[in-house]
Order: structure tokens, then C-alpha cells, then sequence
């Protein structure tokens, strides 16, 4: 992930277009970053966009996950895999 130049939300997405382009070996990477961020500007008409903390976005998934991975027993084996600790592994398995 880059450190982005600006603190503005447009130039953010612009940079991280980029990137990605160029992570995929666009040619023009940067031209299709401009265009993507036009396209939205665009398509969005001045609608207010909310950005959802990755963390919340992805944690019911991830908490039903642990759920159907745990067998009783892999508190621990849980606690690796998915990154977390121990105890919030429990906290999620026994509700």
C-alpha cells in the first residue's frame, strides 16, 4: 500500500487505481486511474459515498467463519489462523 500524497478521498482512490493497473500490468496505468476516478465522479453525481471500516465490513463474515471452523477444541489453532486472540475466538464461540 502506498502513502498517499493528498489527504483528499479523490486523490486516494486515483493513487490506489494506479497501483492496482499497475500491480495488473496496465500499460497506462495512470491513465486508467484518471479515467476510473472521472467514470465515478461522474456516475455519483455529488452523492455522499460511506466507506464502511474494512474491519466491521468483513467481521460478521469472518465471525461465522471461526464459528464453522471451531471443533471444540482449536481455541488456539482458530487464534492463528484468523489472526485474533484466544479469548476473542472464545467470545465469538460461545456467544
Amino acid at each position: 500500500m502506498t502513502t498517499p500524497i493528498s489527504d483528499d478521498p479523490i486523490d486516494i482512490i486515483e493513487q490506489e487505481a494506479a497501483a492496482v493497473a499497475h500491480c495488473f500490468g496496465v500499460q497506462a496505468a495512470d491513465d486508467f486511474a484518471k479515467s476510473l476516478v472521472h467514470r465515478l465522479t461522474f456516475l455519483l453525481d455529488g452523492e455522499r459515498v460511506h466507506f464502511t471500516p474494512r474491519r466491521r465490513a468483513f467481521s460478521r463474515a469472518r465471525r461465522d467463519e471461526i464459528r464453522a471452523a471451531f471443533t471444540g477444541r482449536n481455541f488456539a489453532e482458530l487464534a492463528r489462523r484468523f489472526g485474533v486472540s484466544v479469548r476473542y475466538v472464545r467470545k465469538i464461540v460461545n456467544g
